[in-house]
């Protein structure tokens, strides 16, 4: 397995997804504006628990958005 490396630049901060990432990922999966955009086939509506089902076979192997650095906190 390659594990993703974190990224860094002044505005924003890409980490690999963790299974803790799990709940905030199935919340924003639900919203079709979401969805609509990504490359990889996402089921709609997203279905309970394919967030964590997911992460549990691909964490550090994908990335995601700090939020929190995006909003400069």
């Amino acid at each position: 397995m390659v594990l993703t490396p974190t990224l860094h630049t002044p505005r924003l901060l890409l980490l690999p997804l963790q299974l803790e990432d799990a709940p905030a990922m199935q919340s924003l999966f639900n919203h079709w504006e979401v969805v609509r955009y990504l490359t990889h086939h996402v089921p709609w509506p997203y279905p309970e628990g394919v967030a964590l089902r997911y992460l549990r076979h691909d964490a550090g192997t994908t990335m995601g958005i700090d939020a929190r650095r995006m909003a400069g906190k």
